[in-house]
């Protein structure tokens, strides 16, 4: 492992060059906020399926950082301040490794799926898995909604615009997982909950309005075309 500096368009760039060995691989990315019901049992299960954990807290105020810190190879508190796409870009800078799995601490991966990571990023073609998510209330599946089709595992260059209904921008191929083949993440949602949450999307919707519909579009365009040059720049070749 080597720092450099890298001077790109006038920018210096203090950057920690690894081999091919120490960044190959998957972090987890994931956001939380008062989740010391799920924290634990989320972190555990997902341990064996990444070589690292990266955790940004929005300043719970349960016990989800205590219960968190043992567990996890980075934790960073930023206070949330009604932007997902914020805080999925914080955590996502804190991962080394060259491939992402961003998951929320209330969602789970099969057994299939967690089998299939190490084959999906073998491989030069997609830089973007997007995978079907089985939605769950208070233990029941709700019909209906299968496969809903989620971009969580990607290369660590790729980033989220919008506030809400966040997007995933930066990819150059996306690969769609086929559903029905157990391949699947597991949204396990408690009914209560989901309506407090689904109040407070539509409050940080109407104070981000600008950044949303044809707004949020535009905003994905300025960013591709902003960042497309370091996206080339910081992509392995071959591997």
């Amino acid at each position: 492992m080597k720092k450099l500096l890298l001077e790109h368009e006038g920018t210096d760039y203090s950057l920690v060059n690894r081999d091919y060995e120490e960044f190959h691989g998957v972090s987890l990315a994931a956001i939380s906020m008062n989740e010391e019901k799920n924290i634990v049992d989320f972190l555990k299960h997902i341990r064996p399926a990444v070589r690292s954990i990266a955790l940004i807290d929005g300043n719970s105020k349960d016990k989800t950082v205590e219960l968190a810190e043992p567990l996890v190879d980075t934790l960073k508190i930023f206070p949330f301040k009604g932007h997902f796409g914020n805080q999925k870009n914080r955590v996502i800078e804190l991962c080394y490794t060259d491939w992402v799995l961003l998951l929320d601490p209330d969602e789970r991966l099969s057994k299939e799926l967690i089998d299939k990571i190490p084959e999906f990023i073998e491989q030069d073609e997609y830089d973007c898995f997007s995978i079907p998510r089985r939605e769950f209330m208070d233990g029941k599946e709700v019909e209906g909604i299968y496969p809903d089709y989620q971009d969580r595992l990607f290369r660590s260059y790729c980033r989220f615009v919008r506030p809400v209904h966040e997007e995933l921008v930066g990819y150059h191929k996306k690969k769609i997982v086929e559903a029905g083949k157990g391949l699947d993440i597991a949204h396990l949602k408690e009914k209560e909950r989901h309506i407090v949450r689904n109040t407070s999307y539509m409050h940080f919707e109407r104070h981000y309005m600008h950044e949303m519909g044809a707004p949020g579009a535009q905003e994905k365009k300025k960013f591709l075309e902003k960042y497309k040059e370091l996206f080339n720049l910081f992509k392995p070749e071959g591997k």
